[in-house]
């Protein structure tokens, strides 16, 4: 099912997505002195769960600070360009636990 999405995917336009996290202070402050990178490619080894909706994304990101209230809320919009070779991606919204995710 997976795999069909990520074909399906492959033949798409631009699609983007938000992430909703939380950063401790020491690393938004490393995050923040290299805010010049606007467009920085950030590599991540394994599964992350995005939204197409910027709302629900902040709605996780606020939940996680409750959990532990030291830390800074952060949102990322990621771009996804199915033309490139390594944008491995599927959109799982019909068979997620989470669907509005």
């Amino acid at each position: 099912m997976i795999g069909r999405s990520y074909a399906q995917n492959k033949l798409s336009q631009k699609l983007v997505v938000y992430r909703g996290d939380k950063l401790s202070r020491p690393d938004f402050s490393i995050t923040e002195q290299s805010k010049e990178q606007e467009d920085a490619t950030i590599t991540i080894n394994g599964f992350i769960s995005t939204s197409r909706d910027e709302k629900i994304s902040l709605e996780y990101a606020e939940a996680k600070l409750r959990k532990r209230g030291n830390d800074v809320v952060i949102m990322y919009e990621i771009t996804i360009d199915p033309a490139t070779p390594c944008s491995a991606f599927a959109d799982i919204e019909s068979i997620s636990f989470h669907p509005r995710e």
